[in-house]
């Protein structure tokens, strides 16, 4: 992780310096521990999103983390940032989330999963915009509450997989090592838990999980694929998306780019 922070710096640096010769970035260091913003309160912190939460046009960010509140977000203003209250009840928000309009009212809504201590649940948050409080939490929902799957739900991503121009939401159920794929319900505040297929469970490794979660056109094909636990998921039909190693993808890339 060192080493890819250095080349984004080194990279960022040699571009300013093209643009006028000598003309170095220089980077402002905010930290709770100075007082230059407020102490998020979260436990351990676990998870971060990056986001428009209040709509303007100035992202917020959000922290979670493995205590009581375990999520807040930090609002931007002229003299600062404000930390708001998002989850006060649940414990154990595991490493990950992802964020789009789930009730399709046109702010970003929240999704996180539970860790290991939590057993089954992940849940969904609705942004209450505009009506935004410091120490309100935001009303919580369902995406799974059901014993199928095992303990621990660790990265979440949303993307249109499966080219029906509608977000389907896919994450890891970390623990039994199953990938998970859901469309959004039509009434997603009155689903008691969404429609959930599985997509591939693996054998469980003898050291290390499969985590991870990213999306891109992988095969070129004009729909978004998966990629995640060292593997890539090409939709075939349905929610048919069979894995395949990543290894030999970047062997023939990077061949091909003849380096």
């Amino acid at each position: 992780m060192k080493h890819s922070i250095y080349v984004i710096l080194a990279v960022l640096l040699a571009g300013c310096a093209g643009d006028s010769g000598n003309r170095m970035v220089e980077w402002e260091h905010l930290s709770s521990t100075t007082g230059a913003l407020p102490e998020a309160g979260v436990g351990d912190q676990v998870a971060t999103l990056i986001m428009d939460i209040d709509r303007d046009g100035t992202n917020d960010f959000v922290i979670a983390g493995w205590g009581k509140p375990s999520m807040v977000w930090f609002r931007r203003s002229d003299d600062g940032w404000t930390r708001y209250l998002i989850e006060q009840d649940v414990e154990y928000i595991e490493a990950g989330g992802d964020f789009t309009d789930i009730d399709g009212d046109g702010d970003p809504d929240i999704v996180q999963g539970g860790d290991w201590r939590t057993l089954k649940e992940v849940w969904w948050w609705e942004n209450p915009y505009p009506d935004f409080h410091p120490d309100s939490g935001w009303n919580r929902y369902y995406v799974k509450n059901s014993d199928r799957g095992g303990k621990a739900h660790h990265d979440q991503i949303f993307g249109d997989f499966d080219g029906d121009g509608q977000q389907e939401l896919v994450f890891w159920n970390t623990n039994v090592c199953k990938l998970f794929i859901a469309e959004i319900p039509e009434n997603p505040k009155k689903a008691a838990e969404w429609d959930l297929h599985l997509i591939h469970q693996f054998d469980l490794p003898e050291k290390g999980k499969y985590e991870g979660l990213a999306k891109g056109d992988i095969d070129l094909d004009g729909k978004m694929d998966i990629v995640g636990g060292g593997h890539w998921f090409r939709h075939e039909a349905g929610t048919i998306m069979p894995p395949m190693t990543l290894i030999p993808l970047i062997t023939v890339r990077v061949l091909g780019w003849g380096i």
